[in-house]
Protein backbone atom coordinates (compact mmCIF):
# COMPACT_ATOMS: atom_id res chain seq x y z
CA UNK A 1 0.00 0.00 0.00
CA UNK A 2 1.05 3.58 -0.59
CA UNK A 3 2.62 5.27 2.44
CA UNK A 4 1.09 8.65 3.40
CA UNK A 5 3.12 11.67 4.48
CA UNK A 6 1.97 13.92 7.30
CA UNK A 7 3.70 17.05 6.02
CA UNK A 8 2.34 17.16 2.49
CA UNK A 9 -0.45 15.29 0.65
CA UNK A 10 2.10 13.06 -1.14
CA UNK A 11 2.21 9.28 -1.48
CA UNK A 12 5.27 7.05 -2.02
CA UNK A 13 5.53 3.54 -3.34
CA UNK A 14 8.51 2.49 -1.19
CA UNK A 15 9.35 3.17 2.44
CA UNK A 16 12.90 4.26 1.60
CA UNK A 17 11.53 6.87 -0.79
CA UNK A 18 9.26 8.25 1.91
CA UNK A 19 12.06 8.29 4.52
CA UNK A 20 14.35 10.09 2.09
CA UNK A 21 11.64 12.68 1.42
CA UNK A 22 10.89 13.19 5.13
CA UNK A 23 14.49 14.28 5.68
CA UNK A 24 13.79 17.33 3.50
CA UNK A 25 11.18 18.48 6.07
CA UNK A 26 12.88 17.42 9.32
CA UNK A 27 16.30 18.84 8.40
CA UNK A 28 18.11 15.57 9.22
CA UNK A 29 21.58 16.04 7.71
CA UNK A 30 23.91 13.51 9.32
CA UNK A 31 26.43 13.42 6.46
CA UNK A 32 28.82 16.28 7.20
CA UNK A 33 31.81 17.50 5.18
CA UNK A 34 35.17 17.20 6.95
CA UNK A 35 36.56 20.19 5.05
CA UNK A 36 33.76 22.75 5.62
CA UNK A 37 30.46 23.20 7.50
CA UNK A 38 28.24 21.76 4.73
CA UNK A 39 25.90 18.89 5.71
CA UNK A 40 23.73 16.60 3.61
CA UNK A 41 20.88 14.16 4.15
CA UNK A 42 22.27 11.63 1.63
CA UNK A 43 25.74 10.13 1.29
CA UNK A 44 25.88 10.42 -2.50
CA UNK A 45 25.30 14.17 -2.19
CA UNK A 46 28.28 14.34 0.21
CA UNK A 47 30.49 12.47 -2.29
CA UNK A 48 29.63 14.94 -5.02
CA UNK A 49 30.40 17.81 -2.65
CA UNK A 50 33.78 16.34 -1.63
CA UNK A 51 35.00 16.60 -5.22
CA UNK A 52 34.93 20.38 -4.85
CA UNK A 53 37.70 20.06 -2.19
CA UNK A 54 39.82 17.62 -4.23
CA UNK A 55 42.59 19.71 -5.87
CA UNK A 56 44.46 16.74 -7.31
CA UNK A 57 44.16 16.37 -11.08
CA UNK A 58 45.33 12.85 -12.02
CA UNK A 59 43.91 13.00 -15.57
CA UNK A 60 46.32 15.05 -17.71
CA UNK A 61 45.94 16.07 -21.37
CA UNK A 62 48.78 14.82 -23.61
CA UNK A 63 48.50 17.77 -26.00
CA UNK A 64 48.39 20.80 -23.65
CA UNK A 65 49.34 19.23 -20.27
CA UNK A 66 46.17 20.47 -18.57
CA UNK A 67 44.96 18.41 -15.62
CA UNK A 68 41.41 17.30 -14.70
CA UNK A 69 39.75 15.68 -11.69
CA UNK A 70 37.76 13.08 -13.62
CA UNK A 71 38.15 11.01 -16.74
CA UNK A 72 34.92 12.49 -18.08
CA UNK A 73 36.37 16.00 -17.98
CA UNK A 74 39.51 14.81 -19.76
CA UNK A 75 37.50 13.04 -22.48
CA UNK A 76 35.42 16.19 -23.06
CA UNK A 77 38.61 18.23 -23.30
CA UNK A 78 40.16 15.79 -25.82
CA UNK A 79 37.07 16.08 -27.99
CA UNK A 80 37.66 19.84 -28.19
CA UNK A 81 41.18 19.12 -29.47
CA UNK A 82 39.73 16.85 -32.15
CA UNK A 83 37.20 19.49 -33.23
CA UNK A 84 39.88 22.16 -33.48
CA UNK A 85 42.11 19.84 -35.48
CA UNK A 86 39.31 18.88 -37.91
CA UNK A 87 38.24 22.52 -38.47
CA UNK A 88 41.77 23.91 -38.89
CA UNK A 89 43.43 24.81 -42.19
CA UNK A 90 45.21 21.43 -42.45
CA UNK A 91 41.98 19.47 -41.51
CA UNK A 92 43.94 16.49 -40.15
CA UNK A 93 41.94 13.25 -40.01
CA UNK A 94 41.44 11.05 -36.95
CA UNK A 95 44.24 8.70 -38.00
CA UNK A 96 46.77 11.53 -38.35
CA UNK A 97 45.65 12.99 -35.02
CA UNK A 98 45.93 9.60 -33.36
CA UNK A 99 49.50 9.12 -34.66
CA UNK A 100 50.45 12.59 -33.54
CA UNK A 101 49.02 12.02 -30.07
CA UNK A 102 50.66 8.63 -29.84
CA UNK A 103 53.98 10.18 -30.81
CA UNK A 104 53.60 12.88 -28.21
CA UNK A 105 52.54 10.43 -25.54
CA UNK A 106 55.35 8.08 -26.54
CA UNK A 107 57.84 10.88 -26.31
CA UNK A 108 56.62 11.81 -22.88
CA UNK A 109 56.62 8.23 -21.67
CA UNK A 110 59.93 7.25 -23.26
CA UNK A 111 58.29 5.38 -26.17
CA UNK A 112 56.41 2.93 -23.91
CA UNK A 113 52.65 2.16 -23.74
CA UNK A 114 50.07 4.63 -22.36
CA UNK A 115 49.23 3.79 -18.72
CA UNK A 116 45.73 4.49 -17.28
CA UNK A 117 45.98 6.37 -14.00
CA UNK A 118 42.70 4.86 -12.78
CA UNK A 119 43.38 1.17 -13.11
CA UNK A 120 47.00 0.99 -14.38
CA UNK A 121 46.01 -0.77 -17.66
CA UNK A 122 48.48 -0.13 -20.58
CA UNK A 123 47.34 1.00 -24.05
CA UNK A 124 49.39 0.65 -27.24
CA UNK A 125 48.15 3.87 -28.90
CA UNK A 126 46.07 6.92 -28.18
CA UNK A 127 42.82 5.60 -29.75
CA UNK A 128 42.81 2.54 -27.52
CA UNK A 129 43.73 4.76 -24.55
CA UNK A 130 40.75 7.09 -25.32
CA UNK A 131 38.40 4.12 -25.66
CA UNK A 132 39.67 2.78 -22.34
CA UNK A 133 38.97 6.14 -20.65
CA UNK A 134 35.46 6.13 -22.14
CA UNK A 135 34.82 2.75 -20.47
CA UNK A 136 35.71 4.32 -17.13
CA UNK A 137 33.36 7.21 -17.89
CA UNK A 138 30.43 4.94 -18.78
CA UNK A 139 30.97 3.03 -15.58
CA UNK A 140 30.79 6.22 -13.56
CA UNK A 141 27.63 7.46 -15.26
CA UNK A 142 24.73 5.97 -13.34
CA UNK A 143 21.27 5.88 -14.92
CA UNK A 144 19.47 4.70 -11.80
CA UNK A 145 16.51 6.51 -10.24
CA UNK A 146 17.48 8.15 -6.90
CA UNK A 147 13.98 7.47 -5.56
CA UNK A 148 13.37 3.82 -6.44
CA UNK A 149 16.82 2.70 -7.77
CA UNK A 150 15.35 1.58 -11.12
CA UNK A 151 17.86 1.37 -14.00
CA UNK A 152 17.28 2.93 -17.43
CA UNK A 153 19.22 2.58 -20.71
CA UNK A 154 19.14 6.31 -21.59
CA UNK A 155 19.22 9.65 -19.80
CA UNK A 156 15.94 10.77 -21.41
CA UNK A 157 14.06 7.79 -19.97
CA UNK A 158 15.62 8.43 -16.55
CA UNK A 159 14.56 12.08 -16.60
CA UNK A 160 10.98 11.18 -17.57
CA UNK A 161 10.84 8.55 -14.81
CA UNK A 162 12.20 10.87 -12.10
CA UNK A 163 9.76 13.60 -13.15
CA UNK A 164 6.90 11.14 -12.61
CA UNK A 165 7.97 10.76 -8.94
CA UNK A 166 7.49 14.48 -8.26
CA UNK A 167 4.57 15.20 -10.59
CA UNK A 168 1.34 16.23 -8.87
CA UNK A 169 -1.69 17.37 -10.88
CA UNK A 170 -4.72 19.31 -9.69
CA UNK A 171 -7.63 21.19 -11.26
CA UNK A 172 -7.53 24.95 -10.78
CA UNK A 173 -9.49 27.81 -12.32
CA UNK A 174 -7.43 30.54 -13.96
CA UNK A 175 -8.20 34.14 -14.88
CA UNK A 176 -7.41 34.77 -18.53
CA UNK A 177 -6.69 38.46 -17.91
CA UNK A 178 -4.16 38.38 -15.02
CA UNK A 179 -3.32 34.61 -14.99
CA UNK A 180 -4.19 34.17 -11.29
CA UNK A 181 -5.27 30.67 -10.19
CA UNK A 182 -8.15 29.80 -7.85
CA UNK A 183 -9.13 26.47 -6.29
CA UNK A 184 -12.91 27.02 -6.60
CA UNK A 185 -14.98 28.47 -9.44
CA UNK A 186 -16.87 30.83 -7.12
CA UNK A 187 -13.56 32.42 -6.08
CA UNK A 188 -12.75 33.00 -9.75
CA UNK A 189 -16.18 34.55 -10.36
CA UNK A 190 -15.74 36.89 -7.37
CA UNK A 191 -12.30 37.90 -8.66
CA UNK A 192 -13.70 38.65 -12.13
CA UNK A 193 -16.53 40.77 -10.71
CA UNK A 194 -14.26 42.69 -8.32
CA UNK A 195 -11.31 43.27 -10.64
CA UNK A 196 -12.44 43.02 -14.26
CA UNK A 197 -16.19 43.87 -14.37
CA UNK A 198 -17.06 47.22 -15.97
CA UNK A 199 -19.79 49.09 -14.07
CA UNK A 200 -21.94 51.61 -15.93
CA UNK A 201 -23.96 54.50 -14.50
CA UNK A 202 -27.16 55.74 -16.19
CA UNK A 203 -28.75 59.12 -15.56
CA UNK A 204 -32.38 58.61 -14.60
CA UNK A 205 -33.32 62.04 -15.98
CA UNK A 206 -31.94 61.94 -19.53
CA UNK A 207 -30.83 58.27 -19.87
CA UNK A 208 -27.19 59.13 -20.66
CA UNK A 209 -24.71 56.38 -19.73
CA UNK A 210 -21.32 56.93 -18.02
CA UNK A 211 -18.50 54.53 -17.20
CA UNK A 212 -17.58 56.02 -13.82
CA UNK A 213 -19.29 57.49 -10.78
CA UNK A 214 -17.32 60.70 -11.15
CA UNK A 215 -18.55 61.06 -14.72
CA UNK A 216 -22.22 60.87 -13.77
CA UNK A 217 -21.64 63.30 -10.88
CA UNK A 218 -20.08 65.82 -13.26
CA UNK A 219 -23.03 65.27 -15.62
CA UNK A 220 -25.51 66.05 -12.83
CA UNK A 221 -23.61 69.19 -11.88
CA UNK A 222 -23.36 70.49 -15.47
CA UNK A 223 -26.64 69.50 -17.09
CA UNK A 224 -29.20 69.01 -14.32
CA UNK A 225 -28.09 71.61 -11.76
CA UNK A 226 -28.88 75.33 -12.11
CA UNK A 227 -29.16 78.38 -9.90
CA UNK A 228 -32.71 79.52 -9.20
CA UNK A 229 -34.20 82.27 -7.08
CA UNK A 230 -36.22 80.96 -4.15
CA UNK A 231 -38.93 82.98 -2.44
CA UNK A 232 -38.88 81.97 1.21
CA UNK A 233 -41.43 82.92 3.83
CA UNK A 234 -39.76 84.26 6.97
CA UNK A 235 -42.74 83.33 9.14
CA UNK A 236 -43.18 79.63 8.31
CA UNK A 237 -39.98 78.91 6.30
CA UNK A 238 -42.02 77.79 3.27
CA UNK A 239 -40.09 78.14 -0.02
CA UNK A 240 -41.48 78.78 -3.51
CA UNK A 241 -39.84 78.99 -6.93
CA UNK A 242 -41.97 81.86 -8.30
CA UNK A 243 -43.30 85.11 -6.92
CA UNK A 244 -46.98 84.35 -7.76
CA UNK A 245 -46.80 81.15 -5.75
CA UNK A 246 -45.33 83.08 -2.81
CA UNK A 247 -48.02 85.75 -3.09
CA UNK A 248 -50.75 83.09 -3.09
CA UNK A 249 -49.17 81.55 0.01
CA UNK A 250 -49.20 84.89 1.83
CA UNK A 251 -52.80 85.54 0.79
CA UNK A 252 -54.13 82.14 1.81
CA UNK A 253 -52.01 81.44 4.88
CA UNK A 254 -51.21 84.77 6.54
CA UNK A 255 -53.85 87.27 5.34
CA UNK A 256 -56.78 84.96 6.01
CA UNK A 257 -55.91 84.29 9.66
CA UNK A 258 -58.33 86.95 10.93
CA UNK A 259 -61.05 85.95 8.45
CA UNK A 260 -59.97 82.61 6.98
CA UNK A 261 -63.11 82.09 4.78
CA UNK A 262 -63.06 84.22 1.61
CA UNK A 263 -65.78 84.52 -1.00
CA UNK A 264 -64.42 83.78 -4.46
CA UNK A 265 -67.06 85.97 -6.13
CA UNK A 266 -66.62 89.24 -4.26
CA UNK A 267 -63.44 88.70 -2.14
CA UNK A 268 -65.27 89.29 1.15
CA UNK A 269 -63.91 87.35 4.15
CA UNK A 270 -65.82 85.66 6.95
CA UNK A 271 -64.87 84.22 10.34
CA UNK A 272 -66.69 80.88 9.91
CA UNK A 273 -67.82 78.54 7.12
CA UNK A 274 -71.61 78.92 7.88
CA UNK A 275 -71.28 82.68 7.39
CA UNK A 276 -69.57 82.10 4.07
CA UNK A 277 -72.30 79.70 2.92
CA UNK A 278 -74.99 82.21 3.84
CA UNK A 279 -73.17 84.86 1.87
CA UNK A 280 -72.90 82.60 -1.17
CA UNK A 281 -76.67 82.15 -1.17
CA UNK A 282 -77.04 85.87 -1.75
CA UNK A 283 -75.11 85.56 -5.00
CA UNK A 284 -77.37 82.80 -6.29
CA UNK A 285 -76.37 79.91 -8.56
CA UNK A 286 -76.63 81.61 -11.93
CA UNK A 287 -74.72 78.98 -13.95
CA UNK A 288 -76.70 75.74 -14.49
CA UNK A 289 -75.52 72.54 -16.16
CA UNK A 290 -77.39 71.71 -19.38
CA UNK A 291 -76.85 67.97 -18.90
CA UNK A 292 -77.96 67.64 -15.27
CA UNK A 293 -79.81 69.66 -12.63
CA UNK A 294 -76.76 71.05 -10.82
CA UNK A 295 -76.06 74.80 -10.67
CA UNK A 296 -72.94 76.76 -9.72
CA UNK A 297 -72.03 80.21 -8.48
CA UNK A 298 -69.25 80.83 -11.03
CA UNK A 299 -68.53 79.98 -14.64
CA UNK A 300 -65.23 78.30 -13.69
CA UNK A 301 -67.07 75.84 -11.42
CA UNK A 302 -69.47 75.07 -14.27
CA UNK A 303 -66.62 74.48 -16.70
CA UNK A 304 -64.93 72.08 -14.29
CA UNK A 305 -68.22 70.27 -13.89
CA UNK A 306 -68.71 69.95 -17.67
CA UNK A 307 -65.35 68.21 -18.00
CA UNK A 308 -66.80 65.31 -16.02
CA UNK A 309 -69.46 64.89 -18.72
CA UNK A 310 -67.24 65.29 -21.75
CA UNK A 311 -64.05 63.47 -20.63
CA UNK A 312 -63.48 60.15 -22.42
CA UNK A 313 -62.29 57.41 -20.01
CA UNK A 314 -60.37 55.65 -22.78
CA UNK A 315 -58.57 58.70 -24.23
CA UNK A 316 -55.29 57.86 -22.47
CA UNK A 317 -55.62 54.09 -22.44
CA UNK A 318 -52.59 51.75 -22.79
CA UNK A 319 -52.97 49.57 -25.89
CA UNK A 320 -50.88 46.81 -24.24
CA UNK A 321 -52.40 46.28 -20.79
CA UNK A 322 -55.56 48.51 -21.06
CA UNK A 323 -54.53 50.68 -18.10
CA UNK A 324 -56.03 54.21 -18.16
CA UNK A 325 -53.64 57.09 -17.44
CA UNK A 326 -54.59 60.69 -16.54
CA UNK A 327 -52.48 62.32 -19.31
CA UNK A 328 -50.55 61.58 -22.50
CA UNK A 329 -47.21 62.07 -20.73
CA UNK A 330 -48.15 59.62 -17.98
CA UNK A 331 -49.29 57.14 -20.62
CA UNK A 332 -45.99 57.47 -22.51
CA UNK A 333 -43.99 56.88 -19.31
CA UNK A 334 -46.22 53.91 -18.48
CA UNK A 335 -45.68 52.28 -21.91
CA UNK A 336 -41.90 52.44 -21.38
CA UNK A 337 -42.36 49.77 -18.70
CA UNK A 338 -43.52 47.43 -21.48
CA UNK A 339 -40.42 48.12 -23.61
CA UNK A 340 -38.42 44.93 -24.15
CA UNK A 341 -35.19 46.70 -25.15
CA UNK A 342 -33.93 48.33 -21.95
CA UNK A 343 -30.30 48.80 -23.01
CA UNK A 344 -29.14 49.46 -26.55
CA UNK A 345 -29.93 51.83 -29.38
CA UNK A 346 -29.55 49.59 -32.43
CA UNK A 347 -32.17 49.78 -35.19
CA UNK A 348 -34.03 46.46 -35.45
CA UNK A 349 -34.44 46.91 -39.22
CA UNK A 350 -30.97 47.87 -40.51
CA UNK A 351 -28.82 47.38 -37.33
CA UNK A 352 -27.58 50.98 -37.34
CA UNK A 353 -26.59 52.43 -33.95
CA UNK A 354 -28.58 55.55 -33.03
CA UNK A 355 -26.52 57.83 -30.81
CA UNK A 356 -28.79 60.86 -30.25
CA UNK A 357 -32.46 61.87 -30.04
CA UNK A 358 -32.32 63.78 -33.34
CA UNK A 359 -30.72 60.82 -35.10
CA UNK A 360 -33.49 58.56 -33.78
CA UNK A 361 -36.24 60.85 -35.14
CA UNK A 362 -34.50 61.20 -38.51
CA UNK A 363 -34.02 57.45 -38.69
CA UNK A 364 -37.75 56.86 -38.11
CA UNK A 365 -38.51 59.05 -41.13
CA UNK A 366 -35.90 57.20 -43.25
CA UNK A 367 -37.80 53.94 -42.72
CA UNK A 368 -41.03 55.44 -44.02
CA UNK A 369 -42.47 56.43 -40.66
CA UNK A 370 -43.07 60.05 -41.58
CA UNK A 371 -45.23 62.30 -39.43
CA UNK A 372 -48.24 59.97 -39.52
CA UNK A 373 -49.09 58.20 -36.27
CA UNK A 374 -49.35 55.49 -35.06
CA UNK A 375 -45.99 53.99 -36.14
CA UNK A 376 -43.59 51.33 -34.72
CA UNK A 377 -40.43 52.18 -32.77
CA UNK A 378 -37.36 51.32 -34.87
CA UNK A 379 -35.52 49.92 -31.80
CA UNK A 380 -38.10 47.98 -29.74
CA UNK A 381 -40.91 47.81 -32.37
CA UNK A 382 -43.52 49.09 -29.86
CA UNK A 383 -46.46 50.92 -31.44
CA UNK A 384 -46.24 54.66 -30.76
CA UNK A 385 -49.66 56.33 -30.61
CA UNK A 386 -48.69 59.98 -30.07
CA UNK A 387 -45.94 62.52 -30.58
CA UNK A 388 -45.25 62.41 -26.82
CA UNK A 389 -44.54 58.65 -27.00
CA UNK A 390 -42.25 59.18 -30.02
CA UNK A 391 -40.20 61.82 -28.17
CA UNK A 392 -40.13 59.69 -25.01
CA UNK A 393 -38.75 56.67 -26.94
CA UNK A 394 -36.16 58.88 -28.64
CA UNK A 395 -34.82 59.96 -25.23
CA UNK A 396 -35.13 56.47 -23.71
CA UNK A 397 -33.18 54.64 -26.42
Amino acid sequence: DALPLRFLPALFKHKRSRDRHVKLHTGDRKYRCSQCEAAFSRSDHLKIHMKTHDHAKPFQCAMCNRGYNTAAALTSHMQNHRKNASSGPNRQGPAVLSKRMSAMMGADSGGGPLICSQCGAPSADFESFRAHLASHLEGRMSRSCPECRAEFPSSQQLESHVAAHFLSTSVEYGCQACLKLFTRPDELQKHLLDMHAHHLYRCALCRDVFDSKVGVQVHFAVKHSNECQVFKCSACNAAYRSEPEFALHVQVTHLAKAAPYRCLLCDQTFASEPLLQSHLDTHGKQFSCALCSQAFHSRSDLENHMKAHTASPSKHKCNICDEICPSATTLAEHKLTHCKVVKGSTCAVCREVLRSEDQFLAHVNSHGGGPALPLPCVVCRQTLMSEVELRMHARFH
